[in-house]
């Protein structure tokens, strides 16, 4: 970490700070396809944030600021390297990708067709849970799932019990399926 300034001093003449970070591979092997370094090529979804509090200066300090109308601080203010759509992090199918290379780079990166599967996948597994909210149930009808005119790449199964759904649908090449359930979990079997 660089800071030019002085760390917690609000009259310091603070200008910038920067961070470096490394991340052993013991701690990302659980991630990795088949526990081993991802290969040229390979990609991970990845996300960064910096969480900033509004603050003010009292007494030679900083504090967060109190909204008057709540009695509470305010909100804090989020930043992303891959910017989500919405402020919540915990939505790792909305994170940046990261392409691994090896000295020679990336000539480039398109995003592969079973992405845009598994996307599509997704906000089935959505709406599913929007249907159930709404009913009480989940469906397996299509129509119910889609607005008018919505064009999908993928025609699904849907299987459904009261409290339980499963989506299916054929990878682009057609050797394999992707699977989502009702909990989120995106496979390929």
């Amino acid at each position: 970490m660089h800071i030019d300034g002085e760390l917690n001093r609000p009259g310091a003449a603070n200008r910038k700070w920067s961070i470096e970070a490394a991340m052993p591979w013991r701690s990302l092997r659980e991630c990795a396809a088949e526990g081993r370094p991802p290969a040229k090529g390979e990609f991970w979804r990845v996300n960064f944030s910096r969480v900033e509090w509004r603050v003010e200066v009292q007494d030679g300090e900083f504090r967060k600021v109190v909204n008057p109308d709540t009695g509470k601080s305010f909100p804090e203010d989020n930043w992303v390297w891959s910017p989500m759509g919405l402020i919540n992090m915990h939505y790792p199918e909305l994170w940046g990708y990261v392409v691994f290379a090896d000295e020679e780079g990336p000539e480039s990166f398109e995003l592969p067709p079973d992405e845009r599967i598994k996307w599509e996948l997704r906000k089935l597994y959505y709406r599913e849970r929007n249907y159930n909210a709404s009913h009480g149930h989940f469906t397996s009808d299509l129509k119910l799932l889609t607005n008018e005119g919505e064009c999908w790449s993928i025609a699904p199964v849907i299987e459904t019990t009261r409290t339980l759904f499963q989506i299916t649908v054929p990878s682009t090449d057609g050797k394999f399926s992707f699977c989502i359930r009702e909990d989120g979990k995106l496979w390929k079997e």
